[in-house]
C-alpha cells in the first residue's frame, strides 16, 4: 500500500545536527584561515606594494600633503622599508628622506594600538611643520593631533638627520 504524505518533514537526529553545526563552523574557520592566509600571501607581493604607496599617497593628499615614494618594499606585513621619501604641502616641501625603514607588530592592531618595534629613518631633512589646516579648529595645547590609533614606538634610530632653522623654531614652540 502506497504512504501518505502528511506534509511534515522528518525531524533529524540531534547528532545529526550536531554534526551539521560542528562541520559548518570547522569549513567558516577554514574560509577564515584561507582568507587570512591569503592576504597575507597577497601583502609580499610587488602588487600589494604599489596599491599600499597609492593608497597612502591618496590619503595623505586627502590631509592636503603630497607623498613622494621612490620605492616601497617588505617583506609586509611585519617590515616596510620605503626609499626616496619626499612630503610637501602647498607652501613647499616639509620632509625629505633617503629612507624609512619600520618593524611591526601585527596582533596589537586588534586593539587599536600600532606597536612599532624599530623604526630606521636614513638622512631625514625637515625643512618646517605643516601649518595647520583653515577648516580645522586649534588643536590643543600639547600640539598634538588626533590618530585613529594608539602608537607605540620602541626604538628610533636616526642616521645622519638634517633640522632647519624653522623647523627648530617651530619644534621649540610645542
Amino acid at each position: 500500500m502506497p504512504r501518505q504524505h502528511t506534509g511534515k518533514l522528518p525531524r533529524p537526529h540531534k547528532g545529526s545536527v550536531l554534526r551539521l553545526l560542528v562541520r559548518t563552523l570547522a569549513g567558516l574557520f577554514l574560509l577564515v584561515l584561507l582568507l587570512v592566509g591569503g592576504a597575507l600571501v597577497w601583502l609580499r607581493t610587488s602588487h600589494a606594494e604599489r596599491f599600499l604607496a597609492q593608497t597612502v599617497e591618496e590619503l595623505l593628499a586627502g590631509q592636503g600633503l603630497q607623498l613622494s615614494l621612490g620605492e616601497l618594499v617588505g617583506p609586509l606585513p611585519q617590515k616596510l622599508v620605503l626609499r626616496d621619501i619626499a612630503l610637501a604641502d602647498a607652501q613647499g616641501p616639509l620632509l625629505r628622506a633617503s629612507g624609512l625603514s619600520l618593524r611591526l607588530k601585527l596582533l596589537p592592531l586588534l586593539r587599536g594600538t600600532l606597536e612599532i618595534d624599530e623604526l630606521d629613518l636614513e638622512a631625514p631633512e625637515l625643512f618646517r611643520l605643516p601649518a595647520p589646516a583653515p577648516s580645522q579648529p586649534e588643536q590643543e595645547s600639547s600640539g598634538a593631533f588626533a590618530m585613529p590609533l594608539d602608537i607605540e614606538l620602541r626604538s628610533l634610530h636616526v642616521r645622519h638627520g638634517l633640522l632647519h632653522p624653522e623647523a627648530l623654531a617651530a619644534l621649540s614652540r610645542t
